[in-house]
Formats: C-alpha cells, sequence, structure tokens
C-alpha cells in the first residue's frame, strides 16, 4: 500500500501534468475559436460587399426605368427597347413589371428577350403595398420571396416607386430576381464542411440561402438572438448561438449592409469549428492518462524497491520540459536535463544558485513573487511569461509550479515545470498576421471592385442621360417642326428635316450597341449546359417571322451544345445567324448553315451562308467597332455587333474567326469549352 506523503507527492505531480496539459490545450482552444471567428467575419465581409454591389446595379437599373416611364404615354417603344437592351447585362432578373397605382401591370411584361402582353394583380403583393403606403421615401423595397404570377416559380421583387400625378403615388416598377443567384453567390463563401451562408432582411426575413435554400424559405430569424441581441447594438460582430432550424449550436458572422436592410451571414456547426482543437484536447487527455498512470505505478514500485526512485529521476531527465525543484527562498535544488537543454545551464552551474537567474531583467521579482503565493495557499500557480538563458537569449515559457510537502504536509519548496512556448507563439504572430494579410487583401480588392463599378456606372449614366438627352431634343423639334410647319416648309427642307431625324435614331442605336458592347465586359458568367440547337431553331423562326417575303434555307445540326451564359451566347448566335439573313438578302437561293466541330475539350460553332461575302484580307477589321466592308446602302449596320461577339467569346476563354470571299458567302467560327460534369456541380464562374 502506498503511504499517504508519497501519494500525496504522485498527485501532485499528476496535478502538475493535468494543469500544464490543459493550459496548452486552453491556448490552443482560444486560438482555435479566434481564427474561426475571424476567417467568418471575413466570409460575412465579403459576402455582404459582393451582394451589396448586385443590388446596387440592380437598383440603378431600376432607378433609371423609373426615369424612362411616363404611364400617361405607356407604353413607349422606345423606353421598353431601352429597359430591354439594360436587361441583358442583368442575368438575375427574371422579370420587369410596371404597375400602375390600381395594382394591375400596365402593358408588357419585360425581359431581356422579349416583351410579353400580360395584366396581373398585385395590389395583394407585400411590394405593391409597401410602395403604395411609403411612396413618398422613394426608396428601393426589397420583399420576401414570392411566387411570379407570371413566371411560376419563385422570385425576391425588388421594387420603386413611380411619380404620379399632383405628386401622388404613380404605381412601381419591379424586377423580380432569382432567388438561385443569390444561392449561387454565397456558396462561393461557405467553403467549409458543413458552412453555410444567409442573405436576410432587416427584419429576419430569410431571402436566399447556401445550402438548403428551401428549406429556410419563408422563414424569418427576427426572435433570434442576432436579430433580438446583437444587431441592434451592432452592425457586425461574431457570436456563438443556436441555429433557427436544428437548434445545433453554430459560429454565426453577421454583417448589416450600409446602404440596404440587408445582412449577410457565414456560420459553421461549432463541433466542425472546433474539431481540430476537439482531437489536440483528446490526445491530451490520453496523454494525462498515460503520465498519471506511469506516476502511480512508479509511485507504487518505489515503495517496494529504492533503486526505482532512479528510473524515475531518469523520466524526469529526459523529459523536454524543464523541470526544476526549489526551496521557498528561491533556491535551485534540482535541475533535469530538459532545464539544461532548455537554459544551457549544466546541473552544478544551477542547483543552489537563485532561481532569479532565469528572470529577465525587467522582472527582478516575479519569481520570489510567484514562490510567496504559492507558500501561503495556492497549489498551483500556472501562466505565460520570459526566461533568459545562459547566452543572454529571451524565449517565451509556459510556466506552472506545484508546492513541495514534507511528511507531515508542511510546505518546504516548490516544483516548477518550463515548457518552451516558442514555437506556439511564432505560430500564433503567424496567424495573426496572416489573418491581417487575408483581411487587408480583401478590403483592397472589395476597394478596386467598388472604385471600378462606381466609374462604370458614372459612364453609363453620362451615356444614358448626358448622349441620349439632346439626341431627344434633335429628335422631337424636327418632328413638332415637321408637324407643326411642314406645310409651309419646300421639299428640300423636308428633306434636310428627315435626314435629322435619321441620324438621330442611328446615333441612339449607336448609343445601345456601345453599351451592350460595354456590358458584354462586366459582371460574373453564368455558365450553364446550352442547348445551341434550340437556340437557333427559335432564333431561326423569329427571323422567318421579322422577314416573311424572304425564303431562306436553314439547316441546323442536332445535339450542339456548350458550356457557358446563355444571355451572352444568346447575343453571339444572335449576331452571327442576323448577319447571315443580312447578307444573304440578295442571293436567290440563299442557305444557311449551323454546324459544329469537336477538339477535346473545345466544341467550334460555326455559321456559314452563301451571301455576300467580303475580302479575306481584310477580315480582321470585321471585329472592331465600328468598321464595316460594305457600304451602308448595299447592307445597313453599326459596326457593332461582330465586336461585341469577339468580346464575349473572349471572356469564355474561347476564340472567333470568319473566312470568306467575295460574291462566295461567309463562315464564322467560335469556339466553346465542353462543360463537364464539375462544371455543371458548381454552375457559376
Amino acid at each position: 500500500m502506498i503511504r499517504r506523503p508519497m501519494l500525496a507527492y504522485a498527485l501532485a505531480l499528476i496535478g502538475l501534468i493535468a494543469v500544464a496539459t490543459g493550459w496548452d490545450v486552453y491556448g490552443s482552444y482560444r486560438a482555435q475559436q479566434d481564427l474561426v471567428h475571424r476567417q467568418m467575419a471575413t466570409l460575412a465581409n465579403a459576402a455582404s460587399v459582393g451582394i451589396e454591389g448586385s443590388v446596387r446595379a440592380i437598383d440603378g437599373l431600376l432607378q433609371d426605368a423609373a426615369k424612362s416611364i411616363d404611364l400617361d404615354h405607356w407604353p413607349n417603344p422606345q423606353a421598353v427597347s431601352y429597359i430591354q437592351a439594360r436587361l441583358g447585362g442583368f442575368p438575375e432578373i427574371q422579370d420587369l413589371i410596371i404597375v400602375g397605382p390600381d395594382g394591375r401591370t400596365v402593358s408588357e411584361i419585360i425581359n431581356a428577350r422579349s416583351t410579353t402582353a400580360q395584366v396581373l394583380d398585385v395590389s395583394d403583393r407585400e411590394y405593391f403595398l409597401h410602395q403604395r403606403d411609403h411612396w413618398a421615401d422613394q426608396s428601393l423595397h426589397i420583399a420576401a420571396p414570392v411566387v411570379s404570377r407570371a413566371l411560376g416559380r419563385h422570385v425576391i421583387p425588388l421594387s420603386r416607386p413611380l411619380p404620379g400625378r399632383n405628386g401622388a403615388f404613380g404605381g412601381l416598377v419591379a424586377a423580380g430576381i432569382n432567388p438561385v443567384y443569390f444561392e449561387k453567390v454565397l456558396g462561393g463563401f461557405a467553403m467549409q464542411q458543413d458552412a453555410s451562408a444567409s442573405l436576410l432582411r432587416r427584419d429576419g426575413m430569410f431571402l436566399a440561402r447556401f445550402p438548403d435554400e428551401i428549406q429556410y424559405r419563408g422563414l424569418s430569424a427576427a426572435d433570434s438572438p442576432i436579430f433580438r441581441q446583437h444587431l441592434p447594438s451592432a452592425s457586425a460582430g461574431v457570436v456563438e448561438v443556436p441555429d433557427i432550424v436544428t437548434g445545433r449550436q453554430r459560429v454565426i458572422a453577421y454583417r448589416a449592409m450600409a446602404n440596404y436592410p440587408l445582412v449577410a451571414i457565414s456560420t459553421l456547426p461549432v463541433p466542425i469549428a472546433l474539431q481540430e482543437w476537439r482531437q489536440q484536447m483528446a490526445q491530451g487527455v490520453v496523454t494525462i492518462l498515460v503520465l498519471a498512470g506511469v506516476v502511480l505505478f512508479l509511485t507504487f514500485v518505489v515503495e517496494r524497491r529504492t533503486d526505482s526512485l532512479r528510473n524515475l529521476a531518469e523520466i524526469i531527465q529526459s523529459s523536454d520540459d524543464a523541470i526544476i525543484g526549489m526551496t521557498l527562498a528561491g533556491r535551485i535544488t534540482s535541475w533535469n536535463g530538459g532545464a539544461s537543454r532548455l537554459f544551457g545551464y549544466a546541473a552544478a552551474e544551477a542547483i543552489g544558485q537563485s532561481v532569479t537567474m532565469l528572470g529577465p531583467k525587467e522582472r527582478p521579482g516575479e519569481a520570489q513573487d510567484v514562490l510567496s503565493r504559492i507558500a501561503n495557499g495556492p497549489p498551483v500557480e500556472l501562466y505565460d511569461t520570459q526566461r533568459r538563458t545562459k547566452d543572454g537569449r529571451l524565449i517565451d515559457v509556459s510556466v506552472s509550479i506545484s508546492p513541495i510537502l514534507d511528511g507531515r504536509g508542511k510546505i518546504i519548496g516548490a516544483s516548477k515545470i518550463v515548457r518552451d512556448i516558442t514555437r506556439r507563439k511564432r505560430a500564433e504572430d503567424e496567424i495573426r498576421h496572416l489573418a491581417a494579410v487575408l483581411e487587408r487583401r480583401v478590403e483592397e480588392r472589395t476597394a478596386e471592385l467598388v472604385a471600378a463599378n462606381q466609374e462604370m456606372e458614372s459612364f453609363t449614366y453620362a451615356v444614358s442621360h448626358d448622349l441620349r438627352a439632346p439626341l431627344r431634343a434633335m429628335t422631337g423639334f424636327s418632328q413638332a417642326l415637321i408637324e407643326d410647319c411642314g406645310s409651309t416648309l419646300d421639299d428640300n427642307s423636308k428633306v434636310y428635316l428627315d435626314q435629322i431625324v435619321i441620324a438621330s435614331r442611328h446615333m441612339g442605336a449607336l448609343i445601345d450597341g456601345l453599351l451592350l458592347l460595354s456590358r458584354c465586359s462586366r459582371g460574373d458568367l453564368q455558365r450553364e449546359n446550352i442547348d445551341l440547337s434550340g437556340m437557333a431553331t427559335w432564333m431561326q423562326r423569329e427571323l422567318h417571322q421579322a422577314h416573311p417575303d424572304r425564303k431562306v434555307t436553314w439547316t441546323i445540326e442536332d445535339g450542339l451544345s456548350a458550356w457557358g451564359d446563355p444571355r451572352m451566347i444568346e447575343i453571339v448566335m444572335r449576331n452571327l445567324m442576323g448577319n447571315a439573313m443580312k447578307y444573304t438578302a440578295r442571293t436567290e437561293d440563299a442557305q444557311v448553315r449551323i454546324f459544329s466541330e469537336r477538339d477535346g475539350a473545345t466544341v467550334r460553332i460555326c455559321v456559314a451562308d452563301n451571301g455576300a461575302g467580303f475580302n479575306p484580307d481584310h477580315a480582321e477589321k470585321l471585329f472592331r467597332p465600328f468598321q464595316r466592308l460594305h457600304r451602308q446602302d448595299e447592307f445597313p449596320g453599326l459596326g457593332i455587333g461582330l465586336a461585341t461577339v469577339r468580346r464575349i467569346v473572349s471572356r469564355h476563354g474561347g476564340a472567333i474567326e470568319a473566312t470568306s470571299a467575295p460574291g462566295k458567302g461567309a463562315t464564322f467560327c467560335f469556339s466553346l469549352p465542353v462543360g463537364t460534369e464539375e462544371d455543371m456541380g458548381m454552375g457559376q464562374s
């Protein structure tokens, strides 16, 4: 049986080891927790900035649309065409509706490809009731997801009011946003296992979430601690609270947007966040249990075999940690091999010396203060500090101290375990440095993106307003002069006025082309597998309806497909098929063929005709803005379409080329990647 004093020594040593290991595990826990909190906060900030930029762009579109809408003179074909052209740059917008003050849609439902004459009653919708009751605010309203009565699928309505007569409510213009767009954006920020990202309104209503969007659709987090306790006092933060659906504890970072009533949230289950730390803790527990067993076993053996004491001394001597015994006065009484390796002093140099020789000069009384506290009661003192080696270097260490008792239980000294934590401190500094670098880079890239978007928005505004205003004035006054004074003008004057109107309209078309060319260089590509055969077939029907007097033989290969942004590739196909239709106008037996050539992971789509053709020496000019190889009286055009085609194809990572000869037709071929299963799973560039 082990005697009580020896058992006390064993338990003290086990406690010392447990405290040292526990302190190390606790430090790792705090470091892991801080790292996860910073990562989630950074992701929430990035998601907030990205989505706020998208909402700002859509808000700008709605403001421009509202300015171009006059319900007293609606529908206005020019305004509808302008809005439809603008929608081409917003693939996330499903459709756009214009609603009168009575809650009914006015004329067409507009999307980027077409308009649909359909009257809907939306007077019971949240966004209509809100704008009707708060129209004086003149602000963007973001409604909860609803099933569109025009499309039959979920959309997120964004709306702005229209001015009415005598300053009254005049209706609204609303854009239906595909929730999948926001889900894909959020999916880019939920990069860890079981992580999620959500977009909510400021009142707690879920708008989009990745993953499990359908499970959360229509739910409100208004009663959750984030919206009830944290958001009212801070616009951003990181907390650990239960999930509103599963009830699982999660690390949740939130960031409220400054200009819109939206909140971006990134979450990670606490068990996942602390998985690495739990493994380390388990290892620490196993280590403590093993060491406890070893100490108890050795203590039991010491009672029966005196020579076993040397084995225990060897264990202490070979420990990587410095284990030092000392009196309450601070004189060193024992010095193991770990202490020699850590501090550089041999045992003969250290034993008998004051323990203050290891302390920094800046804290001369630290060691004696700790010993005084040990002597007066507290059994263990654990702290991080610095110690000086024989060669004068300062090293970071973790120190734990336990009292040494005599046979009567009186404290006669102390045992100190000193662990070198230089590597841990270096790792913590590296983590802090990397986190700071990451945050700075995110801020820099965000600032660059915001500046670029603002500059492009300013350019678009100038083109849309500053250039269109004088054109409208020229056209309007010329038409007014023809209508009011036509009977007093001679034939030459009427011809001159007609030419002014024609030139103004041509200039307006050039502006639309430049805007389309500009939009093709901006925004994310929403890639998916495209049925090019189906796309070409319905475009061919549209061309036939637009030119019923033309007889053209179309040959469209079955099974054409590629990986790309459907709305962008639609612009490419519409330009190439429209050009084939145009340049075969003077060919008796007009023929157009659409076919493909497969080359590994790339597919070449070709549009060939037997029309007017061109000189192949000047083929490169075709893809430059405003460069044309035919006179306007032969084949009218703006000279922007093929430049837009090249820009879209280049953004997809492909190329376009043209082959022809005068009078022998032309062939335009562009290359696109073929979608893989991995691409189809991601669904976004």
